[in-house]
């Protein structure tokens, strides 16, 4: 869903961000630093020096973050990279953002890159969601020169990129939901029972493994908001 940035936008120092630059085929992980006037300011992506080219005024860039039980994302332009003392990009400050709750689902929310393949073609994609029975995919026409013509209950093969893993691991699905705008696809995808037992192994370690992370993330928070209140 859409709605008023100024209004909207949560954004606090420290936060992980997930970004897709125009030019770069990959995800790249950043952290939120700060605002100021109209501009956000975060950390520049490594490597710096081997992607430094695309980094130019009015590049387009796709931030996305998960924050207290929901995904955010908005799309932006690169405004400055200041250098010294320590690299910042200094962003537009987005006209839309769309949030989608992620409480409401038995989804556990990531950021995962992906290959989706059909009939011998592929479009390079963003996981945002999964479960053992299915996920979420982004595919963004900033990075795909042509996007798959997909249709609801067409086959497909993926190819997602798990941290911690060197191969890439095979999954086969089938279209569930998509949605189209002028900028992206959506598409919501059943995994197929010939999916290898393997790669569903992987998925439930990885599934457990951010339930843990988040779980720990919310009691660090509230140990950190009750010792502020006996600090007051």
């Amino acid at each position: 869903m859409g709605m008023d940035a100024r209004s909207r936008l949560t954004l606090i120092p420290g936060v992980k961000l997930q970004l897709e630059i125009e030019g770069i085929n990959l995800p790249l992980e950043s952290h939120m630093v700060g605002m100021v006037d109209d501009y956000i300011i975060t950390k520049v992506p490594k490597p710096y020096g081997l992607i430094q080219h695309k980094f130019f005024t009015g590049n387009m860039i796709i931030v996305r973050y998960i924050f207290e039980g929901a995904v955010y994302a908005f799309q932006t332009k690169l405004v400055a990279v200041a250098e010294e003392p320590s690299p910042l990009m200094f962003l537009e400050y987005p006209k839309i953002v769309q949030k989608e709750e992620l409480r409401s689902q038995k989804r556990s929310g990531c950021f995962l890159p992906a290959q989706l393949s059909r009939r011998d073609k592929m479009n390079s994609g963003v996981i945002l969601n999964v479960s053992t029975k299915g996920c979420r995919c982004i595919i963004q026409k900033l990075n795909n020169s042509k996007i798959l013509p997909l249709a609801i209950d067409d086959s497909l093969s993926l190819a997602l990129k798990f941290p911690g893993i060197k191969k890439t691991v095979p999954f086969l699905g089938v279209v569930k939901n998509i949605h189209k705008n002028s900028t992206e696809t959506d598409i919501g995808i059943s995994f197929l029972p010939e999916t290898s037992p393997e790669s569903i192994k992987i998925i439930n370690w990885y599934i457990s493994t951010i339930e843990n992370y988040a779980e720990s993330q919310k009691y660090a928070q509230q140990a950190g908001s009750s010792h502020s209140r006996h600090s007051d």
